[in-house]
C-alpha cells in the first residue's frame, strides 16, 4: 500500500451508461484520476460479459437486460439479474488484485459485496444516496390503496435490509452527516464518512452571462414534479407573493421530470384557481447540459421539500447546484444538510416549511435584491471551496488507505 493507490470492486444499482453526477464525478473522474483502478460489474441491454471500456483507470463488465417485456415486470426481471453480478464479481476477486469492494444503493449489490468481503477478506463500503423505503412510508400515509400497501409492506422488509448492510460494512457512506446520525442509532460504532452531493464541474464551469430585467422576478425550481414534493405549497407561496409585489411581472418555473401527468394537471388547475396561470411555466425533462441555461436567468432558485424523513436526511442537489451558478437560495431549514449549506455558504435563506415563512424570505429578497448579488457570489465561492469532487475523492483515498490497514492488522 505503499504507492498510495488503490484497486476498487465497485458494484451499483445504477446501469450503464453511469449518469449519476456523484458517480461519475467523484468516482470514475476524480478517484480515478489520483491513480486508483475501479473495476465496475453493471447492468446494460448489449449482449456481452465482456470488458465494456478499459480507460483513465476504470473497467467495466456489464450484464445484459432483461427485454421484451413491459417495463414493471422488466424492472422487477432485471433486479434478479443482477444476481449474476455475484459470478462475475467473485471471478474479478480470484484473478485480480482489489483493496476494497464498494456498493452503492442496491440491496442485492449490498449482499454481494458483504459476502464477497467475508469471503475473500477484504474491506466493504456500503454508499447510501437515499433512504428509499421511507419514501413508500410517506406515500402510504398520503394514499391508502392497495398498490400503496403493497410498497409500504415491502418498505418495511427493505429498511431491515439496509440497516443489516449498514451495521455490517467496514465503512458506510451517507449522502449526508445527518443520515450517518439515523443510522448510528442502530450501531453506536459506525465507521462513517459522509459523502454528500456536490455540483458537477459543468454547472462551476458554466459561465454564460444574462443581464437580468429589474422588470421581472424570476423563481425557479428544479427537480422532481411528482405529489411527493407537494409542490402545491410553491403556488401558495406565489399567490402571496404576488399580492405582495406590483408593479413587476413575477414568474414562476417549474423545470424537471414529470413522474405523474395528472399531477402536472392538477397543478397547472390549481394555478388557474389562484390566478396564477400566465405567470407559472412547468417545463417538463429539460437535458441536464441545459439547466444552467434556465437556471442563471433566475433571481431566486427553490429549493423548498416537505419534512419527511428521506428528505430530512438528505443531501440537496438542488441547491449546491444553483449556489454553483451563482444563484441564491430559498430552501426550508428541516432539510438538515440544506440548511447547513445555506447558513455556511450565506447564500440565501432558510426558513421553515410553512408557505407565509417562504414568502416572506423571497418576498425579502426581491424587495432588496442589492442582497442577491452578494448571495450568490458567497454561495458560489463556498460551494467551490467546500463542496468538492476532487478534495472529496483525495479525502476518500486516505480514509479507504486506513481503513485497509486496520482491515490487515
Amino acid at each position: 500500500m505503499s504507492n498510495k493507490s488503490l484497486n476498487i470492486l465497485f458494484l451499483a444499482r445504477e446501469t450503464y451508461p453511469l449518469n449519476r453526477i456523484r458517480l461519475t464525478d467523484l468516482f470514475v473522474k476524480h478517484f480515478a484520476e489520483i491513480g486508483n483502478k475501479i473495476t465496475w460489474v453493471l447492468m446494460n441491454e448489449k449482449k456481452s460479459n465482456n470488458i465494456l471500456i478499459k480507460k483513465n483507470n476504470n473497467n467495466i463488465f456489464y450484464i445484459t437486460y432483461s427485454k421484451g417485456t413491459n417495463s414493471r415486470i422488466k424492472n422487477f426481471l432485471n433486479r434478479f439479474l443482477t444476481a449474476k453480478k455475484f459470478k462475475i464479481s467473485k471471478k474479478i476477486l480470484m484473478n485480480h488484485k482489489i483493496d476494497i469492494i464498494i456498493a452503492n444503493d442496491g440491496i442485492i449489490e449490498g449482499f454481494i459485496a458483504y459476502l464477497l468481503s467475508k469471503e475473500f477478506k477484504k474491506p466493504f463500503a456500503f454508499y447510501l444516496s437515499s433512504l428509499f423505503f421511507s419514501f413508500n412510508e410517506s406515500i402510504f400515509k398520503e394514499d391508502r390503496n392497495l398498490i400503496n400497501l403493497i410498497k409500504y409492506i415491502k418498505s418495511k422488509i427493505e429498511k431491515k435490509l439496509y440497516i443489516f448492510l449498514v451495521k455490517k460494512c467496514d465503512i458506510f457512506h451517507p449522502i449526508s452527516h445527518w443520515m450517518g446520525k439515523y443510522f448510528s442509532s442502530y450501531k453506536n460504532n459506525l465507521k462513517i464518512f459522509p459523502l454528500p452531493l456536490c455540483p458537477s464541474q459543468y454547472f462551476i464551469n458554466f459561465n454564460l452571462k444574462f443581464n437580468k430585467s429589474n422588470d421581472v422576478n424570476k423563481l425557479i425550481y428544479f427537480g422532481q414534479i411528482t405529489p411527493l414534493r407537494k409542490l402545491d405549497l410553491l403556488l401558495n407561496v406565489f399567490r402571496i407573493i404576488n399580492d405582495n409585489i406590483q408593479g413587476k411581472e413575477n414568474q414562476l418555473f417549474f423545470i424537471g421530470r414529470i413522474y405523474n401527468k395528472k399531477y402536472k394537471l392538477y397543478l397547472e388547475k390549481k394555478a388557474k384557481a389562484l390566478s396564477l396561470i400566465d405567470s407559472f411555466f412547468i417545463i417538463d425533462e429539460v437535458p441536464t447540459h441545459d439547466i444552467p441555461l434556465f437556471v442563471r436567468q433566475a433571481d431566486i432558485g427553490l429549493s423548498i421539500l416537505p419534512p419527511i424523513l428521506g428528505y430530512r436526511v438528505s443531501s440537496p442537489t438542488k441547491a449546491v447546484e444553483c449556489l454553483s451558478l451563482g444563484i441564491p437560495i430559498v430552501g426550508n431549514k428541516e432539510v438538515k444538510d440544506q440548511k447547513y449549506v445555506i447558513e455556511k455558504s450565506g447564500g440565501g435563506i432558510s426558513p421553515k416549511y410553512d408557505s407565509n415563512e417562504i414568502a416572506k424570505s423571497i418576498i425579502y429578497l426581491l424587495n432588496n435584491k442589492h442582497f442577491l448579488k452578494k448571495m450568490g457570489a458567497n454561495g458560489k465561492n463556498w460551494v467551490i471551496q467546500n463542496r468538492n469532487y476532487n478534495k472529496m475523492a483525495r479525502s476518500l483515498n486516505e480514509k479507504y488507505l486506513s481503513i485497509i490497514k486496520e482491515y490487515q492488522m
